[in-house]
């Protein structure tokens, strides 16, 4: 019985560990991405503009700027609220004052995520906007 529950343990350790190493290599990809849409010029926003969606702010990670399915984890930061994927984006949320401020595509003003109207492409890259204007300009409208 000892052998069993060890080799249970064992199994749901392995499993987190796997799974913590999964979210943190996929924000190194997402990360990896907006570099490469950066080193595009922005030549792809006209393309991507007229597909995104408005999207509820407690499906977003905000670290990784990603929209994801599900709720993700609320991180309450002087008395507003963000949201991260995992363990690791809510400690940077809390230690990391610039992870919760982005840049308005349209007006090109500093927003805090936690107020932002948010929109998400095809791809789930999410952006922040300062006014629903903003948002319906981006998308074309």
């Amino acid at each position: 019985m000892k052998t069993l529950t060890i080799l249970a343990i064992s199994m749901l350790i392995f499993t987190g560990t796997a799974m913590a190493e999964e979210n943190h290599h996929g924000a190194m990809n997402h990360d990896q991405h907006q570099m490469e849409m950066m080193d595009h010029g922005g030549h792809e926003h006209m393309a991507e503009a007229k597909s995104v969606r408005q999207v509820e702010a407690s499906k977003v990670c905000m670290v990784n700027d990603t929209v994801f399915d599900r709720e993700q984890i609320a991180v309450e930061v002087e008395g507003k609220t963000y949201y991260g994927c995992c363990p690791m984006c809510k400690d940077r949320l809390n230690q990391d004052a610039s992870i919760r401020k982005a840049t308005d595509p349209i007006s090109g003003a500093e927003v805090d995520k936690a107020s932002a109207i948010i929109g998400a492409d095809e791809s789930g890259k999410v952006y922040y906007f300062e006014t629903e204007e903003n948002l319906y300009k981006h998308m074309g409208h």
